[in-house]
């Protein structure tokens, strides 16, 4: 049989691709359905009004002002810090010491470390040589035969038992009196080359109590508590924190600065304030958003300017003691009661309100507000458990009703 050219094919099944269109059709549309739902009920998230808080507060460059003693270098030379930074030292506590000549000092070391060894040496067998040894075994048999010798009534026995106890007792003396003063020249010259040390390596003692700290910024005869004055905005711009301290480093000179020690219990914040919100004599919150904390601080004055305040802090955090210079928020105002976030309140034809969720219907609820922040409002009109629903973008102005 010859095939036939040119001849047309003919798909013989065409009927399963139509039912493929009729099964897919369907699901795309239970698909959207479900989407549609989805989003319907997502619309409706459920926020339970409760007491909130919100802040009225404004961030504001400050300076720091602090009691506080720098201690510097008596004389030039190698630097030894005894203590880190934010110890708590008391008075005369030792703070450093300058080794000004290295081998004079190896020298007096050594001779200290032999004098102390010989001066422990001869304290421990002052009591316990063997010529005291003797001597006190033969005290006791004395004094056992001068009992002995009265039991029996032997009078002239024991008068002669009493003439060599006597002999032995201040023979022992005598070498209790050689010993003490051998210990006693090794103290004197013991504390002769430690007089010698102290010159060639001095000791600072602390002469105040308080925070030990070694930024040194050079503000500090300048910015002095008991001098405090007012600065007014553009003198608070114009200070410029900078370290200077010499503990950072091996070797001092004469006279400069090294670190110093700080009351934590007497602090002052100078800021820059807005007219008319505050008054002297109440307390503040200032928060320190780089040190992550926040203390309560009394307004002591208000400059004449009306614009600068002077803040103190008692019991100041170590963290604090170690700025100079700083961005501060004052809390001025704070604000308490029931709380929605800010994506449930809306506007309905000039009223504010928000949609209370209630057995399955919203009813709006007009209300005031009071105060908001970036998160939330606190608005009156509202009562503590209220079911509030809460905005979704283009969901709420698909899906909410009055």
């Amino acid at each position: 049989m010859k095939k036939r050219t040119g001849a047309k094919v003919i798909n013989l099944r065409p009927k399963k691709k139509r039912q493929k269109r009729r099964i897919f059709l369907p699901l795309l549309l239970g698909l959207f359905l479900f989407l549609i739902l989805f989003l319907r009920s997502s619309a409706r998230d459920i926020y339970i009004a409760r007491e909130e808080t919100v802040e009225d507060f404004f961030t504001s460059e400050a300076v720091i002002v602090k009691n506080e003693k720098v201690i510097n270098s008596p004389a030039g030379g190698r630097l030894e810090v005894l203590v880190k930074a934010g110890e708590r030292v008391r008075v005369n506590s030792p703070l450093f010491k300058v080794v000004t000549d290295v081998e004079r000092k190896m020298s007096l070391d050594k001779d200290i470390g032999e004098l102390e060894e010989k001066l422990n040496r001869l304290k421990e067998q002052s009591g316990s040589t063997l010529t005291i040894q003797i001597l006190d075994k033969s005290i006791d048999d004395i004094e056992r035969k001068i009992r002995e010798a009265r039991s029996k009534g032997q009078a002239d026995r024991v008068a002669a038992l009493e003439k060599e106890l006597l002999r032995l007792e201040g023979e022992k003396k005598e070498i209790i009196a050689e010993n003490n003063e051998a210990v006693q020249i090794l103290e004197k010259s013991l504390e002769s080359q430690k007089k010698k040390l102290e010159e060639v390596e001095p000791v600072v003692l602390s002469p105040v109590a308080g925070i030990v700290s070694f930024n040194i910024d050079g503000y500090e005869d300048l910015l002095r508590s008991e001098r405090l004055k007012c600065l007014d905005y553009e003198e608070i711009k114009g200070v410029v924190p900078r370290q200077e301290s010499a503990a950072l480093s091996d070797n001092v000179k004469v006279n400069q600065a090294v670190l110093k020690i700080v009351d934590n219990f007497s602090l002052y914040v100078i800021a820059q304030i807005p007219e008319g919100n505050f008054q002297p004599g109440r307390k503040y919150d200032l928060r320190f958003p780089q040190l992550n904390i926040e203390v309560k601080a009394d307004l002591i004055e208000i400059c004449e300017d009306e614009q600068t305040g002077v803040f103190s802090i008692k019991e100041a955090p170590v963290e604090l003691l170690e700025l100079r210079k700083v961005n501060v928020e004052i809390v001025v105002l704070v604000h308490r009661g029931i709380g929605v976030p800010n994506s449930a309140v809306v506007n309905s034809n000039g009223q504010e309100g928000v949609f209370l969720f209630n057995k399955g219907e919203l009813v709006f609820k007009p209300i005031r507000v009071v105060a908001r922040d970036d998160n939330k409002t606190i608005v009156e009109g509202l009562k503590a458990g209220d079911r509030v629903l809460i905005k979704r973008g283009f969901q709420w102005r698909l899906f909410s009703r009055t």
